[in-house]
């Protein structure tokens, strides 16, 4: 995987040197597999949260996101171009942040899937998210 982590308005993110396809997969999530979530992990199923370390750790949320989370994979959603930021909705696979922040795009808080009765305008949660949602009854 050819990417780069650089700095635009002040905050470091994770972007594309190459073009990348549709369904393909970037990586797969390794790391510290906690039961609750941080500012550095990744949800990967109801109650397991992996702690991401570089590159991972930069990929900063988009409301119009161009990967998603399935299971211990980042997926490819929609093509990435060289330049583009890698990107996922935190509020479509993280059931509660544990550091809540305003969107820099839209406004809107990100907090995660548990909190999706506040944004009347979010994206159904990814297959994934939702699956686990309704075996916790969300």
């Amino acid at each position: 995987m050819y990417m780069i982590v650089k700095e635009v308005n002040g905050m470091q993110g994770l972007f594309a040197v190459q073009r990348y396809k549709l369904n393909e997969i970037l990586f797969e999530i390794k790391g510290e597999e906690m039961h609750y979530p941080t500012r550095t992990s990744i949800q990967i199923n109801s109650n397991v949260h992996i702690n991401v370390q570089s590159p991972l750790v930069f990929i900063n949320h988009s409301c119009f996101p161009n990967i998603e989370i399935d299971q211990k994979n980042i997926k490819v959603i929609k093509p990435i171009e060289p330049g583009d930021e890698i990107c996922f909705d935190y509020n479509r696979s993280e059931f509660d942040l544990a550091n809540k922040f305003e969107c820099i795009t839209c406004g809107q808080w990100i907090k995660g899937a548990n909190h999706a009765k506040d944004y009347p305008c979010l994206i159904q949660p990814n297959s994934y998210i939702s699956h686990l949602s309704e075996k916790q009854n969300i």
